[in-house]
């Protein structure tokens, strides 16, 4: 009897049951349709119109979720202990607001590193030089 109890506290715990919580952008605006997975694994869901996501899992304990969303940086989350819930997961964007993006060559790029010179012309320079069209 002593040696089953001895072996039953060898065998990893696994547990089963389910993670939820919510994607949202840095200003905590509900990111829909977000990716979330288990790293190494098949387990994937999506989150809601309202960020939200429900996630079963049957993974041993701690685990990695990745979390990630077209435009912004892909997230790591490492789930440490199987009472984690309504978990928060804020994304960063992979482009600042101000960022310019040309798509002259058919690609993205940043203004920085683009090889070619690039001016910017103003409305007004525009106007007292005759361009109309």
């Amino acid at each position: 009897m002593k040696k089953l109890l001895v072996l039953l506290f060898l065998i990893p715990v696994v547990v089963s049951a389910q993670l939820n919580g919510r994607v949202v952008s840095e200003r905590n605006e509900a990111l829909a349709s977000a990716n979330i997975s288990v790293k190494g694994t098949s387990i994937i869901t999506m989150s809601d119109s309202t960020g939200r996501f429900l996630l079963n899992y049957d993974q041993k304990i701690p685990y990695t979720i990745v979390v990630s969303f077209a435009g912004f940086e892909t997230r790591q989350v490492i789930i440490k202990n199987s009472i984690t819930n309504d978990l928060l997961i804020q994304l960063q964007p992979l482009f600042q607001t101000d960022t310019v993006v040309i798509t002259s060559r058919r690609r993205r790029e940043v203004l920085q590193d683009v090889p070619i010179p690039i001016t910017v012309l103003s409305g007004k320079l525009m106007e007292d030089a005759g361009a109309f069209n």
